[in-house]
């Protein structure tokens, strides 16, 4: 089956919304490569933690508040 013939119209539900968020390439891409399992997505705040950490460390001083 060729997943170029798929399109949104295709799609309902929770797996249009996501085709509509990321593009039918991405959503092809997905479906190839991880079709059929579970994905977990980081939250936003988690992605960013390393960073927000960083300056955290960067700022301190070392003194007591």
């Amino acid at each position: 089956m060729n997943l170029e013939r798929v399109t949104l119209e295709d799609l309902d539900g929770d797996q249009r919304e996501l085709a509509e968020l990321i593009g039918m390439e991405a959503y092809r891409a997905l479906a190839t490569h991880h079709g059929g399992t579970y994905v977990y997505v980081q939250a936003p705040n988690s992605l960013l933690r390393k960073d927000r950490n960083e300056q955290i460390r960067r700022k301190f001083d070392g003194k007591k508040l």
